[in-house]
């Protein structure tokens, strides 16, 4: 009996430290899929964003009156409260820290922050890029019409609701060339149903003595029960004298960058009654030589119009700025001319500089961030930083820490020292990182107080 109840006690034992061991395998098994499910959720978020930027640069780019969907998700852990368009910027503030990208330009609107998938429609306006979903839809980005002296002719834009309840529209011409051209509307508040589409037409009127372009805008305003929804669209009419050749559009603005190809189109018309031949096209201005060469048309019919491609290349050290050129049509008779302006802008600071944490480490003592990366992605310009913003830390810091110093580039450049609180910009000794450089190895944030011990994070905002 006496080996039966050793037996006994010596399996309950090995029973005993099994569970043990099943206990501490299972705790690290959660701890590590809880760490890979965070990861997901940021990649996701930072994804999203990414996105969202990529796609506001893109219609920025195109212009005026460019649009373009996008579906973005939204993960889990995301704080609505804190997230959403700050500036140029979406944001998206997962696990209590903000994941962002930046547009090269200013956003308007709202994004959809719950979680899981969303459609946002992006739109390129005069000065930013409106986001939102939008209910109302204009059939026309633009209103262009060409008339004789002492004409009239009329255009048509369709509004239509997409939106699931009833809209008041109302319309405002913004129009100031009275007695030379006049511009009329057939309505200018009437409403909408769900679904539903109106009609409005357009008339220009011109002078007997009216010529050239005139331009304007219509403003619409849409009022829901939810809310309202604003636009406008640029509208102009073109008083041709005698000449029957004519370029439409008569002018083009392009943004575009260094070594950029731009591959767009024109109308050259015979708006007179009899064909004309051989039209050949020539370039002058400052940016002739960034013009393709453009076939000859060697006939166009009476009141016809014929679409011309033409390419533009920006030369890869352009500098930035305004750059004009023309291109002429004639048939050696007849001559029109199309105005092109080249806006070249280079990238800024923002787009080529990057930074990474994941190379970070506390040192030894506990009051030194160290090891963080900072980079410069460009082949072309360097990028010069001259403020930075460090904050968070004191949220959950017990020790009532300070930022004393910043060193960067290998601990060899001190941009900064004194005495600095949680989120206190800093005017730090300039720091240029050369083309396609990157830093990592002791980049250094010292603090008087240890750092590491109450769960503290950490946020850099750089300025250039």
């Amino acid at each position: 009996m006496q080996k039966k109840g050793q037996a006994a006690a010596e399996l309950l034992i090995i029973l005993a430290v099994a569970i043990i061991i099943l206990i501490a395998i299972y705790s690290f098994s959660f701890e590590a899929i809880t760490d890979i499910g965070q990861e997901q959720i940021v990649e996701t978020a930072q994804t999203s964003v990414q996105d969202l930027a990529n796609a506001a640069n893109d219609v920025y780019t195109q212009g005026v009156g460019a649009k373009k969907r996008v579906f973005y998700h939204v993960p889990t852990n995301v704080d609505q409260s804190k997230s959403g368009i700050e500036g140029n910027a979406f944001v998206l503030n997962v696990l209590e820290s903000d994941v962002f990208a930046s547009a090269n330009t200013c956003l308007l609107g709202t994004m959809p922050t719950s979680t899981g998938g969303h459609f946002v429609w992006l739109t390129a306006q005069e000065q930013c890029v409106f986001v939102g979903i939008e209910n109302i839809e204009i059939s026309k980005t633009s209103s262009y019409v060409t008339l004789k002296q002492d004409d009239s002719e009329t255009d048509i834009i369709t509004i239509t609701n997409n939106g699931g309840e009833t809209a008041t529209i109302f319309l405002t011409r913004n129009w100031t060339h009275y007695g030379n051209v006049d511009l009329n509307l057939d309505t200018y508040t009437f409403s909408l149903n769900a679904g539903q589409s109106q009609t409005v037409t357009l008339t220009y009127t011109s002078s007997v003595t009216s010529s050239g372009n005139h331009t304007g805008t219509i403003s619409m305003g849409a009022s829901f029960a939810s809310g309202d929804e604003n636009t406008s669209i640029p509208v102009t009419a073109e008083v041709l004298i005698s000449d029957p050749l004519v370029f439409f559009p008569a002018t083009r603005t392009a943004r575009l960058v260094q070594s950029e190809i731009d591959n767009n189109n024109f109308e050259i018309c015979n708006n007179g009654d009899n064909i004309l031949t051989n039209i050949s096209f020539s370039d002058s201005g400052t940016i002739a030589n960034w013009i393709d060469p453009i076939s000859t048309i060697a006939s166009l019919l009476a009141r016809s119009c014929k679409t011309t491609n033409y390419t533009v290349t920006v030369p890869g050290a352009q500098a930035d700025g305004n750059y004009t050129g023309t291109i002429t049509a004639t048939d050696g008779i007849y001559t029109d001319t199309f105005e092109l302006t080249i806006n070249v802008v280079t990238l800024t600071s923002g787009d080529r500089f990057w930074f990474n944490w994941d190379t970070a480490s506390f040192e030894d003592d506990g009051k030194h961030l160290v090891d963080w990366t900072i980079g410069n992605s460009s082949s072309v310009d360097s990028v010069v930083i001259d403020k930075m913003t460090i904050s968070l830390w004191s949220t959950n810091d017990n020790d009532g820490a300070y930022l004393k110093k910043i060193w960067l580039n290998n601990g060899g450049s001190e941009v900064w020292n004194g005495t600095a609180g949680d989120g206190d910009e800093l005017d730090i000794t300039n720091f240029t990182i050369p083309i396609s450089t990157s830093y990592s190895t002791d980049n250094r944030l010292e603090f008087d107080q240890l750092v590491n011990n109450d769960g503290e994070e950490f946020q850099i905002i750089f300025e250039f």
